[in-house]
């Protein structure tokens, strides 16, 4: 849900005598200027994106940092990397992704069918695979991926102890929407060897058409002896092919970030006066993995341009027209703060 505060008229009153002295006639009645309404709101997506795509990979294998961490780097994106922490045989290859930004999370230890085991066991599980990587990786792990996909109501009560989401499998429709109602029942798509780029771009034009989050769970690349591993071309044209389409492709902690900011925050826009605009940010749930949010303000009738302070980027910004309403688009940190948008 898009957030959206309509703020009051603001009246800018004239003091008698202003510009000059006397008591002119025009300085008498001197009463009210009526100013435009201004309205702010957050976009869906980071970037105002028309979908947002996370791409994981299970189970540490080799292709995952040589040839999947590859291409992202290459394109400038991150990606999120689920570590059984008893598979991993050298933790240095983990230990840079994490530094270059990547997302590690948890994948369990031992890589158990979940749903087969004691609930006390399902605990342990979750909670040393999570001790195992911090203390390996020195970062906070905040996300778990299901091994197998295999989840139920009991073991996502278990992970939402340990984590802020969880990862599942294919269900029978795998777009998350913007806002998803289970974090530890997230829904991803699960290419196989046998899946072309034509296959994949089904799933690339339905998420945007739901303007949805779509997660894409990655055992292998290429050659890799991983089950069924992902031919290395349908890869790389799926990540072309999602830039090409402006979509978000970010980590899983940056969308569920962006997601709880969004609609949590509460904007306020008012004139201080005929020229500056005041947008006033709260957040009421700051994630723990905060994330700029993308704001967008109508500009006044007659303005044409105008720059930004007090945002993540100063100065000048994205302005364009639509549904008639010239906005500017820019982005914010994730706390509580004061906007100027100053005519130009």
């Amino acid at each position: 849900m898009l957030k959206e505060l309509l703020a009051p008229a603001f009246a800018l009153t004239l003091s008698p005598g202003c510009g000059g002295g006397g008591s002119s006639s025009s300085a008498e009645l001197a009463s009210t200027m009526p100013l435009p309404v201004a309205t702010t709101q957050v976009t869906r997506w980071q970037g105002d994106a028309p979908a947002a795509v996370s791409m994981t990979f299970d189970d540490a294998d080799e292709s995952h940092w040589v040839l999947g961490a590859r291409m992202l780097r290459d394109r400038g994106l991150l990606g999120s990397f689920y570590l059984p922490t008893d598979w991993v045989t050298d933790w240095q290859p983990w230990r840079d992704l994490a530094s270059e930004g990547h997302e590690i999370g948890s994948h369990t230890v031992t890589h158990p069918l979940l749903t087969g085991l004691p609930l006390e066991q399902v605990e342990q599980e979750l909670l040393e695979s999570k001790n195992i990587l911090e203390a390996e990786i020195g970062q906070e792990v905040l996300t778990f991926a299901y091994p197998f996909s295999a989840e139920n109501d009991a073991i996502r009560a278990v992970a939402s102890n340990h984590y802020v989401a969880s990862r599942a499998g294919p269900l029978l429709d795998t777009v998350n929407p913007s806002a998803p109602p289970d974090w530890h029942g997230l829904h991803a798509i699960v290419p196989i060897s046998s899946w072309n780029l034509a296959r994949m771009q089904v799933e690339l034009d339905r998420v945007m058409a739901e303007k949805g989050w779509l997660i894409v769970q990655i055992h292998g690349i290429g050659n890799s002896t991983a089950w069924q591993p992902v031919p290395a071309s349908v890869y790389r044209g799926f990540l072309d092919d999602a830039l090409t389409k402006d979509v978000w492709i970010t980590r899983m902690i940056d969308v569920i970030s962006y997601v709880v900011e969004r609609d949590s925050v509460r904007l306020t826009t008012r004139l201080e006066d005929p020229n500056t605009l005041r947008v006033q940010i709260r957040i009421d749930e700051l994630p723990k993995h905060p994330v700029p949010l993308t704001l967008q303000t109508v500009l006044p009738e007659g303005w044409t341009d105008a720059t930004i302070s007090g945002a993540t980027t100063e100065g000048p910004s994205k302005v364009f027209v639509t549904n008639n309403e010239r906005r500017i688009q820019y982005d914010v940190g994730a706390q509580d703060r004061t906007v100027r948008i100053r005519r130009k």
